[in-house]
């Protein structure tokens, strides 16, 4: 008798999922989520101690799971015993660029393993895709006509005149050559996080300044200059890099998008790591006067 009431007590307790209201944010969050975002989705009200498991279906009948679209959106964790505090949730990402469904169900199964007279139940949300059409693009030049270049030292401030001494002693400056980007958002109105990062191979010392701003100076040679996110509005910034030219060296500058996010609805770009390479041509050395 009491190993009835117990097994009664504890389908009742099951079938509670049923009346639980889904924590839900509003339409065109969690269950219009957008490709290129990560929700979570939480069900409350279950026994602790009893099985669990998250998967999706292309059917509101919810036996079985989808195959092929959504495989492999639930992050982490999706199936465990459900613990003391009775919530069990769990993380879906929506890749960027995916294909959009009409309709999909992620479903929530709970039963007892461990007891083969156990019923089960399910309750489930019907969630609809959102295109992601916010992107971030790079280009190296202010007119976003290329993506990649080989470009010869523009010399600026050139001292050239090495004789005669000492009027022109230790005078030799090989110039600058001064380089333009752009960051081009496209797909939303809204406005966005941007973070990128510049990757030099070579010798030079150079200055990199964001919309005009005030100069940063950059001394390390081989190595990468993070520039962490900042809010942007309007759908371009610019990047300004004037490199000291070094004779005899090839420098090459990779400026690689590592962060663009959509303010409002927090997707991500759909080309992530967004990169454009500017290589500068070698200027010859010329040795000493005599």
């Amino acid at each position: 008798m009491k190993k009835l009431l117990h097994s009664l007590l504890i389908c009742f307790g099951i079938l509670m999922i049923s009346s639980q209201v889904f924590a839900q944010n509003a339409p065109g969050e969690k269950l219009q989520p957008y490709m290129g975002a990560t929700y979570n989705y939480k069900f409350k009200g279950i026994k602790a101690g009893l099985d669990y498991e998250f998967y999706f279906s292309s059917s509101s009948v919810g036996k079985g799971t989808l195959d092929g679209t959504f495989t492999g959106y639930i992050q982490g964790t999706k199936a465990d015993v459900v613990p003391a505090t009775g919530e069990v949730s769990v993380d879906v990402a929506y890749p960027t660029g995916a294909s959009t469904a009409a309709k999909v169900y992620l479903f929530l199964k709970v039963y007892d393993a461990s007891d083969d007279a156990f019923c089960e139940n399910y309750n489930a949300v019907e969630i609809t895709p959102i295109a992601n059409n916010f992107d971030v693009l790079v280009t190296n030049d202010l007119t976003g006509d290329a993506t990649t270049s080989d470009i010869c030292p523009d010399i600026t401030g050139l001292k050239a005149v090495v004789a005669p001494l000492p009027d022109y002693a230790d005078n030799y400056d090989a110039g600058k050559t001064t380089m333009n980007f752009r960051f081009n958002r496209s797909g939303s109105t809204n406005d966005w996080n941007l973070a990128f990062s510049i990757a030099q191979v070579g010798k030079g010392d150079y200055t990199y300044s964001i919309n005009g701003g005030t100069p940063v100076t950059v001394t390390a040679d081989d190595d990468t200059t993070n520039i962490p996110s900042a809010l942007v509005s309007g759908d371009a910034q610019t990047l300004q890099i004037v490199l000291n030219n070094v004779p005899g060296e090839r420098p090459e500058f990779t400026i690689t998008v590592t962060g663009a996010t959509d303010n409002v609805t927090l997707v991500s770009a759909k080309t992530p790591n967004a990169k454009v390479i500017e290589t500068v041509k070698i200027m010859p050395k010329i040795g000493a006067f005599e």
